[in-house]
């Protein structure tokens, strides 16, 4: 069994939630702070892009340089 599955899942539960809060909570922040509702879905639109932008960048990393294992 891969010794690094119970890290990685933990990771994900973490990345989900933080998520899950952001999208349901972090608009109503933006609207307290006098931002409007374009700009707070331009936020939105550009953070999932530099997501999307850095999963692809690290994901040619690992390939070109291989998975290593985070403990042994």
């Amino acid at each position: 069994m891969n010794r690094n599955l119970p890290l990685i899942t933990l990771s994900n539960v973490i990345m989900v939630s933080s998520n899950v809060l952001w999208i349901m909570y972090i608009q109503y922040f933006l609207l307290d702070l006098g931002i409007s509702k374009t700009q707070i879905g331009l936020i939105f639109s550009l953070a999932l892009m530099m997501r999307a932008f850095g999963n692809l960048v690290g994901g040619r990393i690992a390939d070109l340089l291989g998975y290593k294992r985070l403990y042994s």
